[in-house]
């Protein structure tokens, strides 16, 4: 408990506590949702990926060169590509290098991210 009144607000913001189990939770409940209500476009992306086969690059590179596609059908919400993005490396569809690089695109701000080689 915080001694002073503007130590709450500090301590709202910043919690004094580890509550990266808690996030990670939130983050799985908040994706779950959106795999549930976008799940036939996530089955129809996933299938896509095989065509992609050998390629080398970060989830972003990767949505774009699906985006390339012919047929490419934009998600319900752009959230959908993080739980498709999740959904394939669980399936084994695509698997970490384990080197990092930057993100292309101007909205990314060049953020680094794990590389992924699509199998």
């Amino acid at each position: 408990m915080s001694r002073f009144k503007t130590d709450t607000l500090f301590d709202e913001i910043f919690p004094p506590k580890d509550e990266t189990e808690a996030a990670k939770a939130e983050r799985d409940k908040a994706l779950q949702l959106v795999e549930s209500r976008g799940a036939d476009w996530q089955f129809r992306t996933l299938l896509k990926l095989p065509r992609l086969s050998g390629f080398t690059g970060t989830w972003e590179a990767i949505r774009l060169e699906l985006k390339r596609m012919l047929d490419y059908e934009p998600p319900h919400t752009p959230n959908a590509w993080g739980a498709c993005c999740r959904d394939a490396i669980r399936k084994g569809l695509i698997v970490a290098t384990g080197e990092r690089g930057h993100m292309i695109t101007k909205k990314s701000h060049a953020r680094k991210t794990d590389i992924y080689r699509v199998r």
